[in-house]
């Protein structure tokens, strides 16, 4: 790292840098997958109506930003779940915190998805996973949101099963591609007027996104946003 780019960091995390603490570390099997229970004492959660990112100090130098997800305002606390099948700095920093651990992050900020009238559906793949919870979390009713969340491994799919009571489908991606997988979702599935979020890797999200739109049922809005190449 160059003299002025640790100079402006190191100004940067001076002003901005807060402290949170790890509750609790929670590892898949396979372990590709973490939550991470976090209390973070300075994050004001009272105002949160869309999906949030936060911004993690993993390294010196380096930040990633992670969605949180089950936060509870009054206990400032909420949890993270992580994609570790990609390697960097990130994922290394998921795999080496334990609990008690302390952690830094420079902000937190909106994203533009938010719960909307109507029916909602979710697409996503692993990496996804937090951001859609974190819509079903908003979400006025369960029932309002639904869709499916790809997973590479089978037993993930059986994981989010058991973990988590919520009204998306996992579905293992059987050596396809992922927007394959949703599409495959979406046979016994008539899209009338949904509000649709389309989330993760990037190049499966650009291929569903014009699939929804050339669909022969489908009038509604997409909402995209991609994570990783």
């Amino acid at each position: 790292m160059n003299y002025l780019k640790r100079q402006a960091l190191n100004l940067l995390e001076k002003t901005m840098l807060k402290t949170g603490r790890v509750l609790d570390v929670r590892f898949w099997n396979p372990a590709t997958v973490c939550e991470i229970d976090l209390h973070l004492p300075d994050a004001d959660m009272s105002h949160w109506d869309s999906v949030q990112h936060i911004k993690m100090k993993v390294s010196d130098g380096e930040y990633r930003d992670y969605t949180p997800v089950f936060w509870d305002a009054e206990t400032h606390t909420c949890s993270l779940i992580i994609d570790l099948d990609h390697n960097g700095p990130g994922s290394e920093w998921a795999r080496n915190l334990q609990r008690e651990s302390v952690v830094g992050y420079i902000g937190i900020g909106r994203t533009p998805h938010r719960p909307v009238s109507g029916t909602m559906l979710g697409f996503g793949d692993t990496s996804a996973m937090a951001h859609l919870l974190a819509l079903e979390y908003l979400a006025p009713s369960k029932s309002d949101i639904g869709g499916t969340i790809c997973f590479r491994h089978p037993e993930h799919v059986q994981e989010f099963q058991q973990y988590f009571n919520s009204n998306f489908q996992p579905v293992a991606e059987d050596n396809l591609t992922y927007d394959d997988t949703w599409q495959h979702w979406l046979d016994n599935h008539t899209l009338l007027g949904q509000t649709i979020f389309v989330v993760g890797n990037i190049p499966s999200v650009t291929k569903f996104r014009s699939y929804l739109r050339k669909h022969f049922t489908f009038n509604g809005t997409i909402k995209a946003e991609g994570f990783w190449q």
